[in-house]
């Protein structure tokens, strides 16, 4: 900032005056804590970018949801009663709405938001998939069961499916021969599998033109050309008369010469790591670089105005420099049988005046310490001093605070006796417990939280009985673990715990 009593040249522009003068290199804080600000501002969002690209209608979702914030926050700025009446009373249910109806989409993008998903330049997809859907479509070949697999690429494909419903589940062979049972309500419907989950059950697929038919063609065959000829996704139909494999793509349908293991299982890899692997990977290579280019891009920005706006702001003086910088604030002193329930602020903006020769030598790692000695219960507004603020150099001063008073409300500790329950772990799968005892039954606490009391339980330390193998009664000697906020009341011992417990064999059931 400019010093006090000094104005720039008559002949310096504003513009040059704000680069020349006010934001000059060293105000910047350019330093190892910007440019690790840089590299985790940069990594977060470019995971975040491309999460936000692989599942565009939650990122549609997000934006409706931001723009009705926006909507709210402009009728307040703008102080119009009537309208942030009606936008308060329909922008939450219309958002809680939305939410609720994008709840596959959620799931959906939480199972795909992984390292490995968003930040790799191939596509990653298991081998495990591969050999569970090569051998499901054999299976379905050689039990004639009709199918339709849907496997969706680049281009969206919900604007030609209808019917069906939402699904989010694992792909797996005992579920796919459940969902095409003749016997399940879905059967005759396609479903849909993308980024190794199944997202839709029983989809109806628009049908293709008759001119491409052939004769030995059935319904599914002309359903899986009519969505190959209006989109890029792979179809696999097996046919229910014939039991053969096909593939639709790209206005077609091959349909494979020989059914077996091997080349069910080639085709299958191909429709999932794409037959066009070199061009594809090219693609995802320049959309990660653009992402990344992205995510540096806004950081290198958005971190050293960071830096610049948190900085201490000195205003220099004739004989003071006025230096303002964020400090926290610390509670002591609390009563014996009270307990902080809640406070206004747990940091403040405290200005100092300092001499200007101490400026470079200014050490800012202060806090402000509020003593709660002798309060009484209840709510407590303190007014923050400079006597609060311990180790303040000699030729230093607190001029004022931002906020400059703390709200903090005390409440009553709790003295109560709680049941005291073991804490087992490694339990043998052959035995199990029938009873537990524990000595003393319970202790005789002081709780300082606001947690309900009712069912509120001690744990011992764990006791591990995956050495047991036999059943019988067993004696441990264990402490009780008391959480942060309960501790023993005074005058109560922390003695240790008796646990005796009696081990019983499960009974097996026998099959008539």
């Amino acid at each position: 900032m400019t010093p006090s009593g000094k104005s720039p040249s008559a002949g310096s522009s504003g513009l040059g005056n704000f680069f020349g003068t006010t934001m000059r290199l060293s105000e910047w804080n350019i330093s190892w804590k910007t440019l690790g600000d840089i590299a985790f501002c940069s990594l977060i969002l470019r995971f975040l970018f491309a999460w936000w690209f692989a599942n565009k209608r939650l990122g549609a979702l997000i934006l409706t949801v931001v723009a009705l914030a926006g909507l709210v926050l402009l009728v307040d700025f703008l102080q119009l009663p009537l309208a942030k009446a009606v936008v308060l009373a329909t922008a939450l249910p219309v958002a809680l709405l939305l939410i609720i109806s994008s709840i596959p989409d959620i799931r959906r993008a939480y199972h795909s938001a992984s390292f490995q998903n968003l930040f790799s330049l191939k596509q990653t997809m298991s081998e495990d998939l591969v050999k569970v859907l090569g051998s499901t479509v054999l299976e379905l070949a050689q039990m004639r069961r009709g199918a339709l697999l849907v496997f969706p690429q680049r281009d969206d494909i919900d604007p030609f499916l209808t019917g069906g419903e939402e699904y989010d589940a694992r792909v797996t062979r005992s579920l796919l021969i459940s969902l095409l049972s003749p016997s399940a309500p879905r059967h005759d419907g396609a479903i849909v599998i993308s980024n190794g989950r199944i997202i839709r059950v029983g989809g109806v697929l628009p049908i293709g033109s008759s001119d491409q038919a052939r004769e030995e063609w059935g319904t599914r065959h002309l359903a899986a050309l009519g969505l190959a000829e209006m989109c890029d996704a792979r179809v696999i139909i097996v046919s229910e008369e014939r039991g053969t494999v096909s593939l639709a793509h790209d206005d077609e349908i091959d349909e494979l010469p020989v059914v077996d293991e091997r080349t069910v299982t080639d085709l299958v890899s191909s429709i999932l790591y794409s037959h066009d692997r070199g061009e594809q990977q090219h693609v995802r290579f320049r959309h990660s670089v653009f992402l990344w280019m992205g995510a540096i891009g806004f950081s290198l920005i958005a971190a050293p105005v960071a830096a610049y706006l948190n900085r201490p702001v000195k205003v220099e003086a004739a004989d003071t420099v006025v230096i303002q910088n964020n400090v926290p604030i610390f509670f002591s002193g609390v009563p014996e049988h009270l307990f902080i329930r809640s406070f206004s602020t747990n940091s403040c903006s405290v200005t100092f005046r300092l001499p200007p020769n101490e400026v470079n030598q200014a050490n800012l790692d202060f806090r402000v310490n509020v003593n709660l000695t002798g309060l009484p219960p209840g709510a407590t507004s303190i007014n923050l001093t400079s006597q609060m603020i311990p180790d303040l150099p000699p030729h230093w001063e607190v001029s004022s605070y931002a906020p400059d008073k703390v709200e903090v409300y005390l409440a009553d500790e709790k003295r109560m006796k709680l049941p005291i329950e073991p804490n087992f772990s490694g339990m043998p799968y052959q035995l199990h417990v029938v009873s537990f005892q524990c000595v003393p039954p319970e202790a005789d606490v002081v709780i300082k939280d606001d947690a309900p009391t009712k069912n509120r339980r001690l744990a011992t330390a764990r006791i591990n009985l995956g050495e047991m193998t036999a059943p019988g009664t067993y004696n441990f000697k264990t402490q009780v673990e008391y959480p942060a906020s309960v501790h023993p009341a005074s005058g109560s011992p922390d003695t240790p715990v008796q646990v005796t417990l009696v081990l019983q064999e499960e009974k097996k059931s026998h099959k008539k």
